[in-house]
């Protein structure tokens, strides 16, 4: 049984809901101290929930063995993305955790080091760039899986991402 895409639904929702969160740049929201950790939670829990995905995307790949090339191109291509969409929120989530751990022990000199690379990935413009590129990034994932699982053409915006990236509809048919 193929658990692929009862999963990856839910790092989706974590992805994109921390992203809006990030984005919204409200002086009060950012000066609140708790808004720190309801980003770092949806983060977190989101990269959590991507590695199972990608897991189970790996085997639902080695179910798809032998099928029609033009699927197994598209396969590639999705996992790559998904790969560079994990990728991107590990590091952002890598830096919410060290701040949080600085957070918890100010002393500790290890911790400190860590935390002054993750303060400049959170308190600087880069995290707006990461956060905004892995939104785009989830959006291309999961039109790439959209196509797969429900044709090119379930919608406009799947059919465009799909013939911008894979360049082919006659690749998957409903």
């Amino acid at each position: 049984m193929n658990i692929h895409p009862f999963l990856v639904h839910f790092p989706i929702a974590m992805f994109v809901v921390y992203s809006i969160f990030e984005l919204l740049r409200f002086r009060i929201l950012i000066s609140q101290s708790w808004w720190f950790y309801v980003k770092a939670s949806f983060l977190i829990v989101g990269v959590l929930g991507a590695f199972a995905a990608l897991s189970t995307g790996e085997i639902a790949e080695d179910l798809l063995e032998g099928i029609n090339p033009r699927v197994t191109q598209i396969v590639d291509v999705h996992a790559f993305f998904a790969g560079i969409t994990t990728f991107l929120f590990s590091v952002l989530a890598i830096a919410y955790l060290s701040e949080f751990l600085r957070r918890i022990k100010p002393e500790s000199k290890k911790i400190n080091k860590c935390a002054k690379l993750s303060a400049f990935i959170i308190k600087s413009p880069v995290v707006i760039i990461i956060s905004l590129s892995g939104l785009v990034l989830v959006l291309i994932t999961g039109a790439l899986g959209a196509a797969m699982a429900h044709g090119v053409d379930v919608d406009l915006f799947v059919k465009f991402i799909y013939n911008l990236i894979i360049n082919d509809s006659s690749a998957i048919q409903d």
